[in-house]
């Protein structure tokens, strides 16, 4: 069993619950600058696939996204702009389910919370095949006032290959 630090208070996790509700309903109206704000200046964002080459070796994550707050920026300035992105035009149908959280104190005002992720990807026009990312969540959030700032996120896709080759979404 994974040993972790202390979990946070009920009311620390109720507000916590309620942020990640917030920001997944954010990313699913396509409110991009409003999801931003959510984000520390030092952000570091990572996603992940799982590579099996050999089964006696296990799997080894491999990343397909890293981005930082200037990246991510960028990323959310061409997503709310259909002049700027052919992968978004039109805009994917989204519905995010946050669940599984667990959260824990690290210290420094500073949390680690771990969730799961389960996106539906609704079908686009020309194409009428719909999907799902399934994902593990780890972030580390910062306090920040009375809400919270996410310092890291790391999505650990449970998809080796992804349909359609692409992602071009936030998760």
């Amino acid at each position: 069993m994974d040993e972790f630090p202390d979990p946070v208070s009920d009311s620390v996790y109720l507000a916590l619950q309620r942020f990640l509700y917030r920001e997944a309903s954010l990313l699913d109206a396509h409110r991009y600058d409003d999801w931003f704000t959510l984000l520390a200046p030092g952000v570091k964002y990572r996603i992940t696939v799982p590579s099996v080459r050999d089964a006696a070796a296990g799997t080894v994550r491999v990343d397909i996204v890293v981005e930082d707050h200037a990246a991510l920026k960028t990323r959310v300035t061409q997503l709310g702009n259909p002049r700027l992105t052919r992968a978004e035009n039109p805009q994917t149908l989204m519905r995010r389910s946050v669940t599984n959280i667990e959260a824990f104190e690290l210290g420094g005002e500073r949390l680690l919370v771990k969730s799961h992720l389960l996106a539906f990807r609704g079908p686009r026009a020309g194409n009428a095949s719909a999907g799902f990312y399934s994902a593990g969540r780890q972030d580390i959030l910062s306090v920040s006032g009375d809400g919270f700032l996410i310092l890291e996120r790391e999505v650990s896709l449970d998809h080796a290959v992804l349909e359609g080759g692409i992602l071009s979404t936030l998760l």
